[in-house]
């Protein structure tokens, strides 16, 4: 068994080491670092077309979901205006390229982001239907402006 003498030096050294790794630790002069977040495009978008209507939509990581917008329309139908909605996944972004359906089809909205914070682009739809039992045809087509909230 260690002596009294002994113990007490090996207390005082295990103290000593604690202190020299409190004020090791301690050293201010180093300023803490910190990883900033990346920015993202991912969140909710919100805006506003040309014609003074809603617009709408999500995105998450390379995909656009959830998108929403209105339109003025013109054409064969007797309808002044409508709104798209497309629930789910809607569309794709390519770098800072925002794209959801084609020309060809009810929807076409295509974009730029810029920042990671606003967008603007072009929206379109083609509205087949019906009006007094005869088939009609109405579009619709607008600019648009969008931030990121």
């Amino acid at each position: 068994m260690p002596s009294r003498a002994s113990r007490a030096a090996i207390l005082l050294a295990a103290i000593s080491g604690a202190a020299m790794v409190v004020v090791s630790c301690s050293d201010s002069s180093t300023p803490a670092t910190t990883t900033p977040k990346p920015v993202t495009m991912d969140g909710n978008w919100t805006g506003t077309t040309s014609d003074g209507r809603a617009l709408s939509f999500s995105i998450a990581g390379t995909t656009v979901t959830n998108i929403s917008v209105g339109f003025k329309l013109t054409g064969e139908c007797s309808l002044a205006g409508l709104t798209v909605n497309v629930t789910g996944p809607a569309g794709h972004i390519s770098g800072q390229q925002l794209t959801v359906g084609d020309p060809a089809t009810a929807l076409y909205v295509s974009g730029q982001i810029v920042g990671n914070t606003t967008a603007s682009g072009s929206a379109l739809t083609n509205y087949q239907g019906t009006q007094n039992g005869a088939a009609c045809h109405s579009t619709g087509s607008s600019t648009w402006t969008a931030s990121k909230q």
